[in-house]
C-alpha cells in the first residue's frame, strides 16, 4: 500500500516569479476566479493558481521546481532587454520553463485524469471476460467467497479500482512526472524558439498557460486532445509584454493588436479556474467584463 511520501503543500500552475511580472507596483495582479465569477486583486502567493499536481511527494516536486525557478529572473531579464534569442543558455531555460508549466498546468492534470478514467473504464469492461480467474482469486482472498456470477466479478473489479484510486494512483502520478517533463523537453528541443513583444496591448495568463495547437484543428491543450507530441505550435506568455512560441507559424516579432487578442483568446479557451492580467491594462478589461456578467 502506497502512502504519501510528503504531505501536500502549496503548489502552483504558474510560478510566482512569472506571476509577479503581471503584478502592479503594489505587488498585486488582477485575477478572474471562474468558480465565483469574480475579478480580484491578489498577490502571487495568496492562494491563486494552486494545483494538486503532486499529492504524493509535493515537497519533492516543489524542490525540483525550484531548481529551475531560481534561473527564471535572469532569464526574464534577458527577455525584457531583448537579448535572450542570442543566448543558448537562456533559450534552454525558456524551454525548461515551458516544459514545467505544461506539466503542472490544470490542462495537463485534467488530461491525465481523463486518461486514467478511460483506463479504468476499459478494465471494468474487459476484465470480467479477460481475467475471470484473477478476479475470482482476488474475491476469495478478500472475502472468502467463491465467485459464482459475473456480477461478483464486476464487484471485484470495482473494489480493485477503488483500491488503486485510494492507495496507488497518487504515487503513480508522482513517479510519472519526471518522464512527462523529459518527453516535453525532448519535444521542445526539436522546435525553434521565437520571442514576441507587444506594444499597446497586454497579454493575459491562465492556469493552463502553455498553449499547444495543430493548424486546422480544434483544441489548444492536452485536455482538448492536442498533446505535446502532436502540436506544431506551442506558446506561453511570460509577461504582459512578452510571448514565447515554439514551432511552426510564429507570429510577428512585434505582435499586432489582433495577434495579442488571438493569444489572449487561447488563454481564455484553455484556463480552468484562474486567469490573470496586469491591473488596469488592456487584458484586465476582459476580466472586468466577465465579472460584470455574473447573473
Amino acid at each position: 500500500m502506497a502512502r504519501n511520501l510528503h504531505p501536500a503543500r502549496g503548489q502552483h500552475t504558474v510560478t510566482r516569479r512569472v506571476l509577479k511580472g503581471f503584478a502592479a507596483s503594489d505587488g498585486r495582479l488582477a485575477v478572474f476566479d471562474s468558480a465565483h465569477r469574480q475579478r480580484k486583486l491578489r498577490s502571487p502567493g495568496a492562494g491563486i493558481f494552486t494545483t494538486n499536481f503532486d499529492s504524493w511527494d509535493s515537497q519533492g516536486a516543489e524542490e525540483r521546481w525550484n531548481l529551475f525557478e531560481v534561473k527564471f529572473p535572469a532569464t526574464l531579464a534577458r527577455v525584457e532587454d531583448r537579448t535572450a534569442s542570442s543566448d543558448a543558455a537562456t533559450i534552454g531555460v525558456l524551454k525548461d520553463m515551458l516544459a514545467l508549466h505544461w506539466l503542472r498546468s490544470r490542462a495537463m492534470v485534467e488530461a491525465r485524469n481523463q486518461a486514467v478514467e478511460r483506463s479504468f473504464e476499459r478494465y471494468r469492461k474487459l476484465a470480467p471476460d479477460a481475467r475471470p480467474d484473477h478476479l475470482a482469486a482476488a474475491l476469495q482472498q478478500e472475502t472468502g467467497l467463491i465467485a459464482t456470477s459475473r456480477s461478483a466479478l464486476e464487484w471485484t473489479v470495482d473494489r480493485i479500482i477503488k483500491d488503486v484510486r485510494t492507495n496507488e494512483l497518487a504515487k503513480w502520478h508522482s513517479q510519472q512526472n519526471s518522464e512527462y517533463f523529459q518527453t516535453a523537453r525532448s519535444r521542445f528541443e526539436q522546435l525553434e524558439l521565437h520571442l514576441h513583444y507587444t506594444s499597446a496591448r497586454d497579454l493575459a495568463i491562465g492556469d493552463s498557460p502553455v498553449i499547444t495547437i495543430i493548424e486546422g484543428r480544434f483544441g489548444a491543450g492536452p485536455h482538448q486532445n492536442v498533446g505535446i507530441m502532436k502540436a506544431d505550435h506551442v506558446a506561453m506568455p511570460i509577461s504582459p509584454g512578452a510571448l514565447v512560441t515554439l514551432g511552426a507559424r510564429p507570429p510577428n516579432a512585434h505582435l499586432s493588436d489582433a495577434e495579442v487578442d488571438l493569444y489572449n483568446d487561447l488563454q481564455w479557451s484553455t484556463f480552468d479556474t484562474w486567469i490573470a492580467a496586469r491591473p488596469g491594462g488592456t487584458a484586465d478589461h476582459r476580466l472586468k467584463l466577465e465579472a460584470s456578467q455574473t447573473s
